[in-house]
């Protein structure tokens, strides 16, 4: 069984470096780290693989040259192999042209039974890379996948939750699907797995090797989003803790009420 998982560096936190000309992250100047969600999926294929007997576990990242990090973490956590979709024409990419990427990155290295991604990320949040690459394989997609009940090498049968309603679903593969965070926890990296993760050599794709991908439909070129207006989100300054009783603490506030009422 060939399982890959999609996975990427996001800002570890929002420190408000942005370009305000092309409305991108200025990630060269932040301090990344493996989206939380995605540490999640890597888990749900380790997981599965523990179940099937010959399971493969391929992660895929589309970034710059420091997104290996991404792969050495998924090495050191139990992944086969890792794929590292890097060219300066990725740049700019929505989730259009991400997930096209990515699928045509797939594609490329061979047929998965299981294309696993997490619930989204914590830089774009729009939730939508995993639908997009089923869409562009042309395989079911199943979202908010909750707990994993079976998988073999034909079918496999996840509980998804919409709507606050839990639906067990069972589905022929190949399929992708998105899992939440609830799923499973990440695992704690060994110090053998680490050690031997980073000795552990990976695969560059750049856009000439993905011989079917269409210059159309990646970067920013290819992506429909465009920002119009980019601005950094304000920093709340730190404020000393005030520790009063409750009665105390509610004139407190109606003072500071009727302040800005008579400011205003």
């Amino acid at each position: 069984m060939k399982i890959a998982v999609c996975a990427k560096q996001v800002p570890h936190r929002n420190e408000g470096r942005m370009d305000t000309e092309t409305g991108l992250i200025k990630r060269g100047e932040l301090i990344s780290v493996t989206n939380v969600y995605d540490l999640v999926a890597i888990e749900t294929g380790l997981k599965i693989k523990e179940q099937v007997n010959d399971a493969v576990i391929d992660i895929f990242t589309m970034a710059p040259q420091r997104g290996r990090e991404v792969i050495i973490q998924g090495y050191s956590m139990g992944v086969d192999n890792g794929f590292l979709l890097c060219d300066n024409s990725f740049t700019g990419s929505d989730v259009f042209a991400t997930s096209y990427t990515l699928s045509c990155g797939i594609k490329k290295v061979d047929e998965y039974d299981l294309i696993i991604c997490g619930k989204q990320t914590t830089d774009g949040d729009t939730g939508q890379v995993g639908s997009g690459i089923a869409s562009w394989l042309g395989i079911p997609y199943i979202s908010n996948v909750s707990k994993i009940v079976s998988v073999d090498k034909k079918t496999a049968v996840f509980l998804q939750i919409l709507d606050d309603i839990e639906y067990k679903v069972e589905v022929n593969l190949p399929c992708t699907i998105s899992v939440l965070k609830e799923v499973y926890i990440p695992r704690m990296p060994t110090l053998t797995l680490k050690l031997k993760g980073k000795k552990k050599k990976l695969t560059t794709l750049n856009y000439e090797d993905l011989t079917k991908c269409d210059i159309e439909k990646i970067g920013a070129k290819g992506s429909p989003t465009k920002v119009i207006k980019v601005y950094p989100a304000p920093v709340t300054e730190k404020r000393d803790l005030i520790k009063i009783n409750y009665k105390d603490a509610s004139k407190l506030i109606l003072d500071i009420i009727m302040e800005v009422d008579d400011n205003e």
